[in-house]
């Protein structure tokens, strides 16, 4: 039998062959290793190629030029090349949008930790790499307002899409960078950041400043158009970011369920930016905390367990925003238990009961309701921490599931 006279089943077992497989996510990966070079060419071959291999190859996009991905779609599906970039696009299932830049860049090391004359080159470093995304983003996002791109995309997903994932292959790239000059803005090291911060455009301005209710512009639009069922970020912050779009869920499509966050925390960060992911209403919301802190940083892990919890407890009901929705949201939190050794009993160590009875003092006076628990337990148990979100039990700490019916939030440990 002649290649050509193979079924469409058989070329399409060969096709997901020829696919490459995604770095690794959370990993720090350029172009070179994501782009699909091979699939890329069999898709030039002819139409029938361009059949099988558009529905492997845009099924599930990593994109790390918006601009480019979107190029074309502003004229009319009568010019040449547009109705076959349709076409293409409405194989897309999955949407990875990553920045341009990853961290095997020379700003890789940390800003603070270098001289003065590195951290020029730092800068410089800094300057020329983001204004790559932020330019790219600039311009994407005046194609997506046009009219004529929003008809076509209107007609591409009318279904929406299954996810929007952000960040999971530029290794935090924007969160890295954002969060050093933030410390160097604390602990005022030198005069970058408040020229810098001075400077911004108006989507880094806010993430800086903690100004959450002004939605990224970018992420905006692209949850628009696309209508993810589920959102992922791997990165809260860079002009790709969707994490203040998520505030009061008015950007947000009635298709999208689910929100993942994923929270990475080392020695400096703690302390480096106070964001966390936004909770959206409404919405089963996941964070999935990463902890970089050696076994001996137990009251540096005690600091993210009090910035986590606090976050929490900040959560209002959307009326308290001005919007009237009375669905409940839910917050799962994953592993962390991680974050602390397996038993904290008071004689194992005197530093770790120094930090075990600072803990515990500084929640002593914490004055908020506590909410109902719902993990079964005994409710006379001594319970710390905001809205009482943890217990010692058997000398160890617990996080209790709770909900709070005026907050309508219902927050869940697992691991």
């Amino acid at each position: 039998m002649a290649a050509n006279d193979l079924p469409e089943e058989i070329w399409e077992r060969i096709l997901y062959v020829v696919h490459r497989p995604p770095p690794v996510v959370g990993t720090g990966s350029t172009r070179k290793d994501y782009h699909q070079h091979d699939l890329t060419t069999v898709l030039r071959l002819n139409k029938r190629f361009f059949d099988l291999a558009g529905k492997i190859l845009y099924s599930n996009p990593i994109v790390d030029d918006p601009l480019q991905f979107f190029t074309g779609l502003s004229h009319p599906t009568s010019t040449p090349g547009v109705s076959f970039k349709v076409e293409l696009l409405r194989h897309v299932k999955t949407l990875d949008l990553t920045h341009k830049q990853s961290m095997e860049d020379n700003t890789r090391l940390a800003y603070y930790d270098l001289s003065e004359a590195d951290q020029v080159e730092w800068e410089n470093g800094f300057f020329a790499k983001s204004s790559v995304d932020l330019d790219n983003c600039s311009k994407y996002v005046d194609i997506l307002q046009s009219l004529v791109i929003q008809h076509h995309l209107k007609n591409i997903w009318q279904e929406g899409i299954d996810r929007l994932s952000v960040g999971a292959y530029d290794g935090g790239w924007w969160n890295d960078k954002m969060a050093q000059i933030q410390y160097n803005k604390h602990h005022r090291l030198n005069k970058f950041s408040m020229i810098y911060i001075n400077e911004l455009p108006t989507v880094l301005w806010n993430q800086l400043t903690g100004v959450d209710d002004e939605p990224e512009e970018s992420g905006l639009e692209l949850i628009k158009v696309l209508k993810p069922r589920v959102i992922e970020q791997y990165s809260t912050l860079g002009p790709m970011a969707l994490n203040n779009c998520l505030y009061d869920g008015a950007g947000l499509s009635d298709r999208t369920g689910e929100v993942i966050s994923h929270l990475k925390f080392d020695f400096r960060s703690i302390e480096d930016l106070e964001s966390l992911p936004n909770i959206a209403h409404g919405l089963v919301n996941r964070w999935y905390v990463h902890i970089a802190i050696g076994g001996d940083g137990v009251n540096r892990r005690f600091e993210v367990l009090d910035k986590i919890l606090r976050g929490v407890s900040y959560f209002l009901p959307l009326e308290d925003t001005g919007y009237d929705d009375h669905k409940q949201t839910t917050l799962e939190i994953y592993s962390l238990e991680d974050l602390l050794p397996q038993q904290i009993g008071r004689n194992e160590s005197p530093k770790l009961s120094q930090d075990i009875q600072e803990f515990e003092d500084k929640y002593e006076n914490w004055r908020v309701p506590i909410p109902d628990r719902i993990d079964g337990g005994r409710s006379d148990q001594r319970r710390i921490g905001p809205w009482g979100m943890m217990e010692l039990v058997d000398s160890r700490i617990r996080f209790v599931d709770v909900y709070h019916v005026e907050h309508r939030l219902k927050v869940v440990f697992k691991r």
